[in-house]
Order: structure tokens, then C-alpha cells, then sequence
């Protein structure tokens, strides 16, 4: 192939002139949508790669193809040491926002804000507390301390405040990754 004319475009986050070889995998997303958007489960998806081969467009389509169905969407690119948990709780934060103004909130809505409440309490070595909605938290639920426990129940609160205003949630995550092994994945956790 003339390499001037070679749709590939290697680059973090670089749409190329052509999506090629992808359609199986957006083909696999429109149908785990339309399956989910019908009350069917269905597993998340996770792309894998080299740097470069078009994960972070692929999600970019994702996206765009939720965004359509008027889902509720959030990006998010991991930072390597960054804190996992607040940034996860400003995502769901933005997501509980999109699903409906605060003024319009479901009581299953205002329990997954009160569990994300528990998920998001600190406490300052002074004693000081901080969090970040202007809600009760929930006591025992999203506040064990074990992140996968919480995530588990603040992800289920989300789905079902999501159904209750009939709409999807779909958090696209890129670059989590085993640095040993160049693999980079991105993921797709949808609710």
C-alpha cells in the first residue's frame, strides 16, 4: 500500500481518515446497548492493544453511539498514580447529574447519591470531614472501605436510578493498564 495514502494513524487519541477493522467489535457494542436497553445482562467490554492501534477511537465511537441513544456517558483516562476512588466518585457524581437535574431526582437516585455520599467520606488527620454532595450519606452500603464491595454497590444504585429515568449509563475507561507488559486496555463498564 502507498504509505501517503495508508488510513493508519498511529497516535494516542488520533482519529485516522478510516476506521477499519473495527466493525465486529462496534457491531458487538450496538448489540450489547440494544440488549441492556431491553432489560437483557450482558457482559462489559474490554479492548486491548498496543499503543496506538485505535482503542481510545474506538471509545470515542462508543461514545458518540451512546450519546445518539441518549445514554448518560463518561470518559475517563486513569492516571497512573492518581486516587482511583475520588476520581471514580466525581465520575458517578457527573453521571448521577446527567441521568437527571438534581431537581428532578428519583428516590432511587437520591439513594445512590447517599450511598456515592458514603463512598466519597474522608477524614483529615485533624478530624475534619469532607464530601462531596450536600446529601445524607448511607449508612452501610458503599462504605466498607473495600473498594470492589463499594464500587459493586454504588454501581447497582446507578443502574437502577438509571432505570428509573429509563436510560443507560456507559463509563468509558482508557488506558488502565499492566505496565510490565505494554498491553494497554480500555475498558467499557456499562450500567
Amino acid at each position: 500500500m502507498d504509505p501517503r495514502k495508508n488510513p493508519f494513524a498511529p497516535g494516542a487519541g488520533t482519529k485516522p481518515p478510516a476506521l477499519v477493522g473495527r466493525d465486529d467489535q462496534i457491531e458487538s457494542f450496538d448489540v450489547l446497548l440494544e440488549r441492556l436497553e431491553n432489560g437483557y445482562a450482558e457482559r462489559s467490554m474490554i479492548i486491548t492493544g498496543l499503543r496506538g492501534v485505535g482503542k481510545t477511537v474506538l471509545l470515542d465511537v462508543f461514545r458518540d453511539k451512546a450519546e445518539a441513544r441518549e445514554w448518560a456517558t463518561v470518559e475517563w483516562e486513569v492516571e497512573k498514580n492518581g486516587p482511583f476512588g475520588a476520581k471514580m466518585a466525581a465520575n458517578v457524581r457527573r453521571v448521577l447529574l446527567q441521568i437527571a437535574p438534581k431537581s428532578r431526582w428519583t428516590d432511587r437516585v437520591l439513594r445512590a447519591a447517599s450511598i456515592l455520599k458514603s463512598f466519597t467520606l474522608t477524614f483529615s488527620t485533624n478530624g475534619a470531614m469532607t464530601a462531596g454532595l450536600d446529601i445524607e450519606a448511607l449508612s452501610g452500603v458503599g462504605d466498607s472501605g473495600a473498594l470492589p464491595e463499594d464500587l459493586t454497590d454504588l454501581f447497582v444504585a446507578i443502574g437502577e436510578a438509571a432505570r428509573d429515568h429509563g436510560v443507560g449509563v456507559v463509563f468509558l475507561i482508557d488506558e488502565g493498564h499492566v505496565p510490565s507488559s505494554g498491553v494497554r486496555r480500555s475498558l467499557l463498564l456499562l450500567g
